[in-house]
Protein backbone atom coordinates (compact mmCIF):
# COMPACT_ATOMS: atom_id res chain seq x y z
CA UNK A 1 0.00 0.00 0.00
CA UNK A 2 1.51 3.33 -1.00
CA UNK A 3 2.09 5.72 1.88
CA UNK A 4 1.60 3.03 4.54
CA UNK A 5 3.48 3.80 7.73
CA UNK A 6 4.55 1.09 10.16
CA UNK A 7 3.52 2.32 13.64
CA UNK A 8 5.49 -0.26 15.63
CA UNK A 9 7.73 2.19 17.49
CA UNK A 10 4.95 4.59 18.59
CA UNK A 11 2.88 1.58 19.70
CA UNK A 12 5.85 0.28 21.67
CA UNK A 13 6.21 3.66 23.39
CA UNK A 14 2.50 3.59 24.26
CA UNK A 15 2.93 0.18 25.89
CA UNK A 16 5.98 1.35 27.83
CA UNK A 17 4.15 4.48 28.98
CA UNK A 18 1.19 2.39 30.14
CA UNK A 19 3.57 0.25 32.21
CA UNK A 20 5.30 3.34 33.67
CA UNK A 21 1.91 4.86 34.56
CA UNK A 22 0.93 1.59 36.26
CA UNK A 23 4.21 1.59 38.19
CA UNK A 24 3.55 5.19 39.23
CA UNK A 25 0.18 4.18 40.62
CA UNK A 26 1.82 1.27 42.45
CA UNK A 27 4.31 3.65 44.09
CA UNK A 28 1.55 6.11 44.97
CA UNK A 29 -0.65 3.47 46.61
CA UNK A 30 2.27 1.84 48.43
CA UNK A 31 3.49 5.18 49.78
CA UNK A 32 -0.02 6.14 50.83
CA UNK A 33 -0.64 2.84 52.59
CA UNK A 34 2.62 2.76 54.56
CA UNK A 35 2.61 3.49 58.26
CA UNK A 36 4.95 6.28 59.33
CA UNK A 37 8.57 5.18 59.00
CA UNK A 38 7.66 1.49 59.09
CA UNK A 39 6.57 1.29 55.49
CA UNK A 40 6.51 -2.39 54.60
CA UNK A 41 5.78 -1.48 51.00
CA UNK A 42 9.14 0.15 50.25
CA UNK A 43 10.42 -2.89 48.31
CA UNK A 44 7.52 -2.76 45.83
CA UNK A 45 8.06 0.99 45.45
CA UNK A 46 11.75 0.46 44.65
CA UNK A 47 11.02 -2.36 42.21
CA UNK A 48 8.41 -0.27 40.38
CA UNK A 49 10.67 2.79 40.17
CA UNK A 50 13.69 0.82 38.96
CA UNK A 51 11.58 -1.00 36.40
CA UNK A 52 10.22 2.28 35.04
CA UNK A 53 13.69 3.81 34.88
CA UNK A 54 15.04 0.77 33.07
CA UNK A 55 12.23 0.71 30.53
CA UNK A 56 12.61 4.40 29.73
CA UNK A 57 16.42 4.25 29.67
CA UNK A 58 16.38 1.43 27.14
CA UNK A 59 13.47 2.53 24.97
CA UNK A 60 13.84 6.31 24.58
CA UNK A 61 17.13 6.21 22.60
CA UNK A 62 15.70 3.45 20.40
CA UNK A 63 12.52 5.45 19.82
CA UNK A 64 14.58 8.50 18.90
CA UNK A 65 16.80 6.67 16.40
CA UNK A 66 14.11 4.46 14.85
CA UNK A 67 11.21 6.91 14.76
CA UNK A 68 11.89 10.56 15.56
CA UNK A 69 15.15 11.07 13.65
CA UNK A 70 14.41 11.75 10.03
CA UNK A 71 10.87 13.06 10.49
CA UNK A 72 10.33 15.99 8.17
CA UNK A 73 7.47 18.42 7.78
CA UNK A 74 5.38 18.15 4.63
CA UNK A 75 4.81 21.86 4.15
CA UNK A 76 2.21 21.46 1.40
CA UNK A 77 -0.02 19.27 3.56
CA UNK A 78 0.54 21.57 6.54
CA UNK A 79 -0.57 24.61 4.52
CA UNK A 80 -3.67 22.77 3.26
CA UNK A 81 -4.58 21.73 6.79
CA UNK A 82 -4.12 25.23 8.16
CA UNK A 83 -6.12 26.82 5.33
CA UNK A 84 -8.97 24.31 5.72
CA UNK A 85 -9.55 25.29 9.35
Amino acid sequence: MPGKVNPVMPELMNEICFKVIGNDLTVTLAAHSGLLQLNAFEPVEAIAMFESQGLLYKSLPLFRTKCIDGITVNEDVQKETLNAA
